[in-house]
C-alpha cells in the first residue's frame, strides 16, 4: 500500500497485470493477509494488534483497488477464508475511503465462504455509490453468492433506484436475474426503468425473455405486443401487430427503433414505412440506434429515408469512414435538418476514433465532452456521454479563480453553473473525484451555482475533499448563501479534520449573510483548538460578524485560556477588541499589566521596561511568558525566560516545575530543543535531553501528554528515549502514554525500556511493556530476563520467564547463568527447570560457573534439583 499515490506496477507475484512484492504494502499485516499466511496473520494480531486498522494509501490487487483499506478487504479480495476468519473479529464493519466493506469485495469477486464469515457483521451496507454486496454480485453474475445475500439485502435500491435484479439484467447474467426475479421484480429506478429495460438496452435476449414472462413487466415500460416482436425480430407477429405502430416505450423508443438496435433487417424493412423519422426521448432516430450498435447495413437502409442533407462528412462519420473524414473535415461545423454535427453523428455510432479527429483530446486530457459540457452543448453532451463520460483529464483547468485538478466534464460544468448539462451527466459521472477529492457538488458550492446545487445534494451531500472540506464549507468560505441554504441541513454541524465549521469559516471571511443562516445551527462549536466563530471573526476584525456572534459565544475561552477580546488585541484589531470590551467583564480586561500587553504585542521595548512584572499574573492566571507564548512572540519569550548556557530553555524549565499551563504554551515555541550540555536537577542528572524526557524521567504524566506529539521518538545522542526515561525510575502512567508511539526503540548498547524497567526492579513497567517488548535482545544478546536476574529481581524473573525463558546471549549465556554469576539464589530456582540444562558457547552449564565463582548456596540449589556439569 502507497500512501495518496496510485497503485503502481512493481517485481515480484503477478496478480493480473500488477506485480506485488512486501514492499507494496503498508504493514506486514496486510502482506501476509496476500499471502493468504493465516498462521503469520494470527501472530500479528496477538504482537502487534496496532497494525490493525485502515492505512492511508492504494492497493490494486487484480482489476480491484482497494483505497485506504483494511488487511481484511485484502483477505476478501484474495478469497483466503481462514484468515477472513480470524480478521473479521478485529476489522468488521470497517470501511475504505470508497466507503466499501470486505463484504463487498468478496462479493465483488465471488467468494461464497468469504461471504457467509462476513454477512452478519457488515450485509446491508453500502459504498459511496450506495451499491450493495448483493448489487456487485449479481453484477459479476456470481449466483451461489447472490442466492446467500438475496434474504438480507433483496430490495435495497442505490441512489437512481438501481436494484440487484437491475444490475444482473444490465449485465445477462440470467441465472441470477431467475433468482432476484421474484424480489425484485417489478421495481423502477428513478427514471422509471425496470429491470427489463436495463436488459432490453443491452442486448440480453435471455434476460428479456425471463423478465418478460412476468406478470405486467412489459406493461409498465410501455412494450406493446409490436415492440415485443420487433426486438426478437418476429417478421410474422410484427405483420399481426402493426395496428399498434407508432407507440413509444417509456424511452421513446418504437419498434423500428428496437428492430435496428437489434440488427433485425426483416423487421425493420416492414417497419420503416411506417415509423420512419421518429426520435426517442434523446433525439435519436432509428439510424442512429442502428449506428450505435454496428448495424451497417440497416443503418444504409434506413439513412435513405432519415439521411436527408447529410453532409458527406456526416456520412463517413455514420460509417467510421476515417479516410473520409480527414477529407471533409472543414465541414464539422455544418448542422443536418436535426441540428446534428458529425461529431453528434460519430459519438452516437460510438467510433471513437472518429470523435478524436472531429474533436481531439488536448495534451492536459480535456475531452470533447468536457468542451461540451464547458459549452453547456446538451445534444452534444448527450451523444458523447457513452463514449467519454467518466474520463477525468490529466491537467488542470482554472475556472475563475480556483483549478479543477483532473477533473470531469461534470465538475466542469458544475463550476460553470449549467445546470442542464449537469443533468445529463449526473447518470455517468455523479460521485466522482478530482485529484483533490473535490466533487461537482464542491465546485458548484464554491462558484455559488444553487440549481447545481440542488441536483447534486442527494448524491453526494455529506462528503469531504481530501483535506476535510465540505460543499457547505466552501459555500461558506465563498459567501454564497443560496448555496449554503440549500446544504445546511445535510451538512450542517459537520468539522474539518481541524474541527473547523461552516460559520468559522463564514466568520473569517466576514459573510454577514451567511453567520444569520448558520449560526442558530452551528453556534457555539469549537474546533480543536477550543476557538470559536467569534474568535475567528476577532481574528481577522470583522466588526460586524463580531456583534452577530457575541450573544452566542461570548465568555468562552480557547484551549489556550484566551477568549474573543484576546484574540483581537493580538492580532491588533482595535475597532473589534473595543466592541467585544463593552461586553466582558471589567476585571477581565483590567487585569492585564503593561507588560502583559507588550509580550502579546511582541512590543520588545515595552517588555524590557517591565520586566520586573513578569511574575504576576491576570484573571486568567496567565504571566506575560504565557500570553508571548500563545502570540507566537519567540523574542519576547527569550527576553521573559531565557535559554540558559547550557541549552536549557523556558519549556524545560516549565516542565521541571510540572506547570502545566506554562507547558502547553511554549510546546509550539521550544518543542524538539535539547539541552546542549548536562545538568543536575535534584537527583537526576539530564544529559542533553528534550522537555519530554524530562517530564518522563520525573514522573509528571500531563505534561508527557502535551509533548508526545511534538517530542515523541526523539532520542539523545546515546539513544535514550522518553519511554526508556520512564521505565528506569518506573513512572508506570508516563509509560502508558509512551509505549505506543516508542515502545521497541533501543537506545545505544541496544538496550529497551523493558531492558532499563527489568534492570531496576520496575514491576509494573515490566508488566506493561513485556507484550511489545518481549524477547528483543541488546547488542550483547542480553535479554531483560537475563538483566533482572542478573540483578537478582525474582519478580522481574517470574513475568519474564515464560516469554524469553531458555533464550542465549553473546556467547551462549543464559538467564540462569547470569543469576548463577552473581549468586542470586531465588532467581536461580526459578530459572532452574527452564534452563539447567543449557550450556554455553564453551559447553559450560549454569552449574559450571557457580563452581567456578564459589558460589556455593547456588551449587547446592543446582545440585540439588539434579543440575548438570559440562565436567
Amino acid at each position: 500500500m502507497l500512501s495518496d499515490v496510485p497503485a503502481r506496477e512493481v517485481e515480484g507475484e503477478e496478480v493480473g497485470t500488477f506485480a506485488l512484492t512486501r514492499d507494496y504494502f503498508a504493514t506486514d499485516l496486510m502482506w501476509a493477509a496476500y499471502k493468504g499466511n493465516a498462521e503469520e496473520v494470527e501472530r500479528i494480531i496477538d504482537d502487534q494488534p496496532t497494525q490493525l486498522g485502515p492505512n492511508k494509501g492504494s492497493v490494486k490487487i487484480g482489476r480491484w483497488v482497494i483505497r485506504d483499506g483494511t488487511a481484511l478487504m485484502i483477505a476478501a479480495v484474495r478469497g483466503h477464508e481462514r484468515v477472513v476468519e480470524l480478521l473479521v473479529k478485529e476489522e468488521n464493519g470497517v470501511r475504505d475511503s470508497n466507503r466499501k466493506t470486505a463484504l463487498m469485495f468478496a462479493a465483488q469477486n465471488g467468494h461464497l465462504e468469504c461471504i457467509k464469515l462476513l454477512l452478519e457483521k457488515e450485509g446491508r451496507m453500502k459504498d459511496s455509490n450506495d451499491k450493495t454486496a448483493l448489487m456487485f454480485a449479481a453484477q459479476n453474475g456470481y449466483t451461489e453468492c447472490v442466492k446467500l445475500l438475496l434474504e438480507e439485502e433483496g430490495c435495497m435500491q442505490k441512489s437512481g433506484g438501481m436494484t440487484a435484479l437491475m444490475f444482473a439484467a444490465e449485465k445477462g447474467h440470467t441465472e441470477c436475474a431467475r433468482l432476484l426475479l421474484e424480489k425484485e421484480g417489478g421495481m423502477r429506478d428513478s427514471n422509471g426503468w425496470t429491470a427489463l429495460m436495463f436488459a432490453a438496452y443491452n442486448g440480453h435476449t435471455g434476460c428479456v425473455r425471463l423478465l418478460c414472462e412476468r406478470k405486467g413487466e412489459r406493461d409498465a415500460l410501455g412494450w406493446t405486443n409490436l415492440i415485443y416482436s420487433a426486438y426478437f425480430g418476429d417478421t410474422n407477429a410484427i405483420k399481426s401487430s402493426l395496428h399498434e405502430k407508432r407507440r413509444a416505450d417509456i424511452t421513446g423508443m418504437t419498434a423500428l427503433m428496437w428492430a435496428a438496435r437489434q440488427g433485425h433487417q426483416g423487421a425493420v424493412e416492414i417497419l420503416f414505412e411506417h415509423e420512419k423519422e421518429m426520435k426517442d426521448k434523446d433525439g435519436n432516430t432509428a439510424v442512429m440506434h442502428a449506428l450505435m450498435n454496428k448495424h451497417t447495413d440497416i443503418a444504409l437502409l434506413l439513412r435513405k429515408h432519415e439521411g436527408s442533407f447529410w453532409t458527406p462528412l456526416m456520412n463517413a462519420a455514420a460509417d467510421g469512414n476515417v479516410e473520409a473524414v480527414k477529407k471533409y473535415l472543414s465541414d464539422k461545423d455544418k448542422k443536418n435538418n436535426d441540428g446534428e454535427t458529425a461529431l453528434i453523428i460519430a459519438a452516437r455510432a460510438g467510433h471513437k476514433n472518429i470523435v478524436e479527429l472531429l474533436d481531439p483530446t488536448d495534451e492536459d486530457g480535456v475531452t470533447a465532452l468536457m468542451r461540451a459540457a464547458d459549452r453547456s452543448n446538451l445534444p452534444a453532451v448527450r451523444a458523447l456521454l457513452p463514449l467519454q463520460g467518466g474520463q477525468k483529464a490529466t491537467g488542470d483547468v482554472k475556472i475563475g479563480r480556483w483549478p479543477i485538478c483532473k477533473g470531469t466534464a461534470l465538475m466542469r460544468a458544475a463550476a460553470r453553473g449549467h445546470a442542464g448539462a449537469a443533468k445529463v451527466l449526473l447518470e455517468k459521472e455523479e460521485g466522482l473525484r478530482d485529484s483533490s477529492g473535490w466533487t461537482a457538488l464542491m465546485f458548484a458550492a464554491w462558484y455559488g451555482h444553487p440549481e447545481c446545487v440542488e441536483l447534486f445534494l442527494e448524491k453526494e451531500g455529506g462528503l469531504r475533499d481530501n483535506n476535510g472540506w465540505t460543499a457547505l464549507m466552501f459555500a461558506a468560505h465563498s459567501g454564497h448563501t443560496g448555496c449554503a441554504r440549500l446544504l445546511l441541513k445535510k451538512e450542517g454541524c459537520m468539522q474539518r479534520g481541524d474541527g473547523m465549521t461552516a460559520l468559522m469559516f463564514a466568520a473569517e471571511k466576514g459573510h454577514l449573510e451567511c453567520i444569520k443562516l448558520l449560526l442558530e445551527k452551528e453556534g457555539g462549536m469549537r474546533d480543536s483548538g477550543g476557538w470559536t466563530a467569534l474568535m475567528c471573526a476577532a481574528k481577522y476584525g470583522h466588526s460586524d460578524c463580531a456583534r452577530l456572534l457575541l450573544e452566542r459565544e461570548k465568555d468562552i475561552k480557547n484551549n489556550d485560556r484566551e477568549t474573543a477580546l484576546d484574540v483581537a488585541e493580538r492580532y491588533g484589531h482595535p475597532d473589534c477588541a473595543r466592541l467585544l470590551c463593552k461586553r466582558t467583564s471589567e476585571h477581565d480586561v483590567s487585569s492585564w499589566t503593561p507588560l502583559m500587553r507588550a509580550a502579546a504585542d511582541g512590543d520588545v521595548t515595552t517588555v524590557k521596561k517591565y520586566l520586573s512584572d513578569k511574575d504576576k499574573k491576570n484573571s486568567n492566571g496567565d504571566t506575560a511568558l504565557i500570553i508571548a507564548a500563545r502570540a507566537g512572540c519567540k523574542d519576547i519569550v527569550e527576553l521573559l525566560d531565557p535559554t540558559d548556557k547550557d541549552g536549557v530553555t523556558a519549556l524545560m524549565r516549565a516542565v521541571d516545575r510540572n506547570d502545566l499551563t506554562t507547558v502547553k504554551a511554549l510546546a509550539p515555541l521550544q518543542g524538539k530543543q535539547t539541552a546542549t550540555g548536562d545538568v543536575k536537577i535534584g537527583h537526576w542528572l539530564t544529559y542533553r535531553e528534550t522537555a519530554l524526557m524530562r517530564a518522563a524521567e520525573k514522573g509528571y504524566p500531563e505534561c508527557v501528554e502535551l509533548l508526545l506529539e511534538k517530542e515523541g521518538r526523539m532520542q539523545r545522542t546515546d539513544g535514550w528515549t522518553a519511554l526508556i526515561a520512564a521505565a528506569k525510575e518506573g513512572h508506570i502512567e508516563c509509560v502508558k502514554l509512551l509505549l505506543e508511539k516508542e515502545g521497541r526503540m533501543q537506545g545505544s548498547g541496544g538496550m529497551t525500556a523493558l531492558m532499563f524497567a527489568a534492570q531496576n526492579n520496575k514491576i509494573e513497567c515490566v508488566e506493561l511493556l513485556l507484550e511489545r517488548e518481549g524477547c528483543m535482545k541488546d547488542s550483547n544478546g542480553k535479554t531483560a530476563l537475563m538483566w533482572a536476574a542478573g540483578n537478582g529481581h525474582q519478580k522481574c524473573v517470574e513475568l519474564l520467564l515464560e516469554k524469553e525463558g531458555g533464550m542465549q546471549g553473546s556467547g551462549g549465556l543464559t538467564a540462569l547463568m547470569f543469576a548463577a554469576q552473581n549468586g542470586h539464589t531465588e532467581c536461580a530456582r526459578l530459572l532452574l527447570e527452564e534452563e539447567g540444562d543449557m550450556r554455553d558457547n564453551g559447553k559450560r552449564t549454569a552449574l559450571d560457573i557457580a563452581r567456578q565463582l564459589g558460589q556455593k548456596k547456588i551449587i547446592a540449589i543446582l545440585e540439588g534439583k539434579g543440575g548438570t556439569s559440562g565436567n
